[in-house]
This record gives structure tokens, C-alpha cells and sequence, in this order.
């Protein structure tokens, strides 16, 4: 007997059945690996019998895999990868994964450990490390395989430290109370070098008594890598969404900084702190900039206005701070009162193009495509352009650039869903087996405000009076 999965039962029956769950759940990502690479195979014979590009196969086949699996392309290649590793090259693996005695993470580190290892040399760690993979742990595991694949290959080790460092990378994600992690992925010699003369600096530094070394290494790595004392100096185009209501300071509704500018998402500031951020550029002097309303401009953020260039009577040369502010540009976005998604740009502008890649940008945040979640970096018609799609911000989406390249293979076909009245603008996917997935736009600001419609639009026409004073 095994306990209820309403958690009635005895322990003992409770035990089992979180025991049998547990293997079921193993079997199943055995069968999962396998009928997904199965699926992969029959899916690029298919392509390649049509003659299309190498590219056209591995996108059509990892996105409707990564439709079913839930995640994003990016993630589903290395899904797979691990996937054809198991079923092709670790068979006694796969069946101790299929057995239950061992779970599907424990089986993807060995999958990792043998990357460099194939033909005999992979079925060798099979037999070597299948027969005790039920007693390792996920990482002791890994780590066997990759001294096993190292004596069995010295040069795997090289190959794999050179394909490392071409993986190098910045990244940049919010935490708590206004702050931010950046962290940089490279070298370990070029990293314990970089933090060795941070802290060599940070000891002979004046201010380290009274900041400590953590502040005073940060701030002198914050003025290296940009030049700069602090933020306010640097010329940056800051992206924030608030709802009227947080502007006017009638709402305590946190601010939303856009990712596409600042590389960072998700990343929300208090209402009181996002207003004093864009009231204080926006109460500029208006010679201080020149408006532009065109719709559809190019872009041209990197080329400053003749306003933006400074007094250049200045005979010391040095820049005053409103100079400094004045390369600090900010767009200012409104939120629909009822879907909480984005609704409509600022018809006005100011230093910066008008472009409706901006607003897309804001308003779907990531890839449309479902369950990706990856960095905008196309932005696309639903509908082609070449049959008859209209370039506006309803036909817009924003995608990953493999989200991008599947939506154009053989068999797919994308539509847009039209915001109106209490929904929020989406999309409606289709893949080659008819499956049909749809996503929508999600609120700018998280949850949807609670305020009354009527309230936030008549805050809105506050908001538009107020910024007419001001420009």
C-alpha cells in the first residue's frame, strides 16, 4: 500500500508514495529524452527531403520542442543536446535514469561530464560509471565523469577550457532595495586579476575607513569601468514606466526601468524614488532640448542633439551639471487603466526618436513566443509584411532572435490578438502538427491596479496637462 495523494495515510504509506512518485518522475524524463530525440531526427529527415538550410531544420524542430517542453529555444538545444548524448551515447545512464534510481539532473551532469568523449570513449564512461550512478550525488557524479573523460583524454580538458572561454560574458540582474548584481564570467586568472587590483586599490584608498572595503572596491570599480564619479554624469537612455498615478504622486505603484536600455529585467524602483527621477529631468529648462514628434524617425540615440552639446563659450571646459543631466534621456510610457499593459508612447518626446520599437520593447518585455522568456532582440510582424502585414505596434512583437528564425520555417504561422476593451495585446501561434499556443502581453507595472478606470484616465489627462507646462 502507498499513501493518498491527498496526504491522508500513514507515514510509512507517505514515504512509498513520494518514493514511487519520485521514480515515475525519473521514467518519464527517460521517456521524454528519448521520444524528444526521436522527434528531432524524423523532424530533419523531413526537412531535409524539402532541401531546406541546415538552419531551417534545427529551428523548426527545436521550436516545437520547446513549446512542449515549456522553455525557450536556447534552453531546448542544450535539452536536446543532452538528450541525444544520453539516448545515443550513455545508454546504460539512460536506464538507470528510466529505472528510477536516479534522477534526470544526476543523468544531464554525466550527459555534461562526457561533452568531450564519443564513440568508444563515451561508451567506456558508460560502463564505467552506470553501475554506481544510484549512490552519487548530481555533482560527484559530474565530477567522475569529467576526471574519467580527462584520463581518458588528456586534450578534453584543453578543448573544453579553450570552448570556455569563448563563453565569457556580463550580466547584470536587480536585488533587493535598490540594488543590483553585475557580475563578469571570464577567465579565472583575468578574474582573480581584476579583483586583486580592485582590493589593491580599495586598501590605499582615503575613504576606505569610512566606507569599508566592499563600498570602496565597488565605487573605484564603478569609476574605472565607466570614467565617470557617479550615474548622474553618464550620457544613458533610462526607459521607465509608472502608472499616472505614481507620477503625480497619487499612488505608491513601483516604476519599471526598461531592459532594453538598462540590460536588466525586471528591474523596479519605489514610486517615491521614480519620481523624483523623472520629475527632476523633466523640470529641465526647456532650452535645454529641441522636441521632435515624428512617429517614425530612424534611430538616432547615439547622435545628440545641437542642444545637447553643451555651452561651448565655457572657457574652463568643464560641464555644468545641468550639462551632464542634459544627456540623460527619459521616455515616459502610460499604462492601460484596466489590462495594466502598456497602452500608448508619449505623443511628445523629448532628446530622443520617436520609435515604435521602443514601445514594443516596453510592452512585451521579452519574447512573445511562450515560455521563452528571452531578451528582445528582433521585433517582428505577426503577420508578414509581405502578405500584407501593417508595421504598427498591434502587428508588432518583439521575439529572440531563434524565436525569430523558427516563426519563418515551413509550417508555421503567427497572428496578432488585438488589445481591446480589458484585454491585453497577444499573439496566436501555430506549428506544423496544428498545435496552437497563444501568449499576451503582461502588465508593465505587475499586478493589474486596483484603481477604478475612471480615476486613472482622468489621472492620465492630469499627467498630459502637466507635461504640456512642461515641454
Amino acid at each position: 500500500m502507498v499513501g493518498s495523494f491527498d496526504g491522508s495515510g500513514t507515514d510509512v504509506e507517505q514515504i512509498d508514495l513520494i518514493d514511487a512518485l519520485r521514480r515515475t518522475e525519473s521514467a518519464c524524463a527517460a521517456a521524454r529524452a528519448r521520444v524528444s530525440v526521436q522527434f528531432a531526427k524524423a523532424r530533419v529527415v523531413q526537412a531535409q527531403e524539402r532541401g531546406d538550410s541546415l538552419e531551417q531544420q534545427r529551428a523548426g524542430a527545436v521550436g516545437e520542442l520547446a513549446l512542449a517542453h515549456r522553455c525557450s529555444p536556447t534552453a531546448m538545444l542544450t535539452k536536446l543536446a543532452e538528450y541525444r548524448r544520453l539516448v545515443i551515447d550513455l545508454p546504460g545512464t539512460l536506464r538507470v535514469l528510466a529505472s528510477g534510481e536516479c534522477s534526470e539532473y544526476a543523468a544531464q551532469c554525466v550527459a555534461r561530464g562526457a561533452t568531450a568523449l564519443t564513440g568508444d570513449d563515451a561508451t567506456a564512461l558508460d560502463e564505467h560509471i552506470s553501475p554506481q550512478l544510484a549512490s552519487l550525488t548530481p555533482r560527484q557524479a559530474e565530477g567522475r565523469a569529467r576526471r574519467f573523460a580527462d584520463q581518458r583524454d588528456p586534450k578534453a580538458a584543453v578543448r573544453r577550457n579553450r570552448e570556455a572561454a569563448g563563453t565569457a560574458h556580463v550580466s547584470c540582474r536587480p536585488l533587493a532595495d535598490g540594488m543590483a548584481q553585475l557580475s563578469i564570467v571570464t577567465k579565472l586568472a583575468d578574474a582573480v586579476a581584476m579583483n586583486a587590483a580592485l582590493r589593491k586599490a580599495a586598501l590605499t584608498d582615503p575613504a576606505l575607513h569610512d566606507d569599508g572595503i566592499g563600498v570602496t572596491m565597488t565605487r573605484i570599480a564603478f569609476e574605472r569601468i565607466t570614467g565617470m564619479a557617479t550615474a548622474m554624469d553618464l550620457g544613458v537612455e533610462i526607459q521607465l514606466v509608472m502608472s499616472a498615478e505614481t507620477l503625480l504622486g497619487d499612488d505608491g505603484q513601483p516604476a519599471r526601468m526598461g531592459e532594453e536600455y538598462t540590460g536588466v529585467r525586471d528591474a523596479w524602483i519605489p514610486a517615491p524614488m521614480a519620481r523624483e527621477f523623472a520629475l527632476g529631468l523633466i523640470g529641465e529648462p526647456r532650452s535645454a532640448h529641441t522636441g521632435d514628434n515624428t512617429a517614425n524617425d530612424a534611430d538616432e540615440t547615439s547622435q545628440p542633439y545641437q542642444g545637447d552639446q553643451g555651452d561651448q563659450s565655457d572657457q574652463t571646459g568643464e560641464k555644468t551639471r545641468d550639462e551632464l543631466r542634459g544627456r540623460r534621456w527619459i521616455r515616459r510610457l502610460f499604462t492601460d487603466p484596466v489590462t495594466g499593459t502598456l497602452a500608448d508612447c508619449d505623443r511628445r518626446r523629448r532628446r530622443f526618436t520617436k520609435s515604435q520599437r521602443r514601445f514594443i520593447a516596453a510592452r512585451d518585455q521579452s519574447c512573445t513566443t511562450p515560455w521563452c522568456g528571452g531578451p528582445i532582440r528582433d521585433y517582428d510582424h505577426a503577420t508578414p509584411h509581405a502578405a500584407g502585414g501593417p508595421t504598427d505596434a498591434t502587428n508588432g512583437n518583439g521575439k529572440s532572435t531563434s524565436c525569430n528564425h523558427t516563426k519563418d520555417t515551413r509550417g508555421w504561422t503567427t497572428e496578432p490578438i488585438p488589445a481591446r476593451a480589458g484585454i491585453a495585446h497577444g499573439i496566436k501561434i501555430t506549428n506544423p502538427t496544428g498545435h496552437v499556443y497563444t501568449s499576451s502581453s503582461p502588465p508593465v507595472l505587475g499586478d493589474v491596479p486596483t484603481r477604478a478606470g475612471g480615476h486613472a484616465l482622468a489621472a492620465g489627462r492630469r499627467v498630459a496637462a502637466q507635461i504640456n507646462k512642461w515641454c
